[in-house]
């Protein structure tokens, strides 16, 4: 699905579910929901499986949580069509999420880009 149209415009992953990491995945998809997002939360799985069934589902940009984000506060969003990462502060993630799905700005303008 087109970013637009999707049924669902994010998915929220835990990285694993421990460590307070799964805590802090819940209380940044409530965030998003009161922002307005349509939002999804998997915690089953391995995140591999998570980012499958997303992209089997047309879910444009996945949101991990993972142990950086218990010391920096910034989360990793995947894009699903290309793979690529980016990491951005939560801070700002609402309002680069809104401009995202307005088209305001590109995938690239999300954060700071991930290299494998």
């Amino acid at each position: 699905f087109p970013r637009a149209i999707a049924p669902s415009q994010l998915g929220v992953y835990p990285l694993v579910n421990k460590d307070g990491i799964d805590k802090k995945a819940r209380k940044i998809h409530e965030q998003l929901l009161d922002e307005g997002f349509t939002a999804e939360l998997d915690e089953t799985g391995s995140i591999g499986r998570r980012y499958a069934r997303a992209d089997e589902a047309g879910v444009p940009l996945g949101i991990t949580v993972d142990y950086d984000t218990m010391t920096d506060n910034s989360v990793t969003i995947r894009d699903r069509d290309s793979w690529r990462q980016v990491r951005t502060p939560i801070k700002s993630l609402s309002e680069l999420l809104h401009k995202y799905f307005q088209r305001k700005i590109d995938f690239e303008d999300l954060g700071t880009y991930l290299t494998a």
